[in-house]
């Protein structure tokens, strides 16, 4: 009867191990990938927003997928900085939390839109409605970049006011619904 009892443990130890092992794959594949990516945007010396995007989740995927192991979490900070890409766009704290520029939406209350990019929504929040003599709504944020906001500014130039902020036209509204419903999606008018 002891046997017995050796063996479902010995079967189930072959079970734990199998798993582990397809664990282990998959992470060296992600990271396989991740390495990668990073040469390729090194390579084109140009910074390509939407594969920033792919990126930052696939860091964060991949993170996840190894428990927030701090071995990882190293190698997935030093592929970052491979690839050429500022912190002020993609930051990899030691903890493992990806921060990404963020392209947010903000309303005025005389309908007035800016269009701007952070890496902390929040306190740029703070920051525009403690310089201002009106309410501010936030219409949404997504992930993005500085690019992606510059080609925004490009896409709506006909109805800028000044600087970073648009006349409330239907087609402004319209482009920033189509944007925050498309987008990784933080918000909604």
């Amino acid at each position: 009867m002891s046997s017995m009892i050796d063996v479902s443990k010995l079967v189930e130890s072959l079970k734990i191990s199998e798993s582990a092992n397809d664990s282990f794959d998959y992470l060296l594949g992600e990271i396989a990938e991740l390495m990668e990516m990073a040469s390729l945007y090194r390579a084109k010396g140009a910074f390509d927003p939407v594969a920033m995007i792919e990126y930052a989740y696939k860091v964060e995927t991949t993170i996840l997928a190894s428990g927030h192991d701090p071995r990882i979490i190293r190698m997935c900070q030093v592929m970052l900085g491979l690839t050429g890409v500022s912190d002020q766009e993609f930051l990899l704290d030691g903890s493992g939390k990806v921060y990404q520029r963020q392209v947010y939406f903000v309303r005025r209350s005389d309908g007035v839109v800016k269009i701007g990019s952070t890496m902390n929504v929040a306190r740029r929040m703070e920051q525009l409605s403690s310089g201002a003599a009106e309410d501010l709504e936030l219409l949404g944020h997504i992930n993005g970049s500085t690019l992606f906001e510059k080609a925004i500014h490009r896409e709506l130039a006909d109805h800028r006011k000044h600087g970073e902020w648009f006349y409330q036209a239907p087609e402004v509204i319209a482009y920033v619904e189509r944007i925050l419903r498309t987008g990784n999606n933080r918000g909604a008018i």
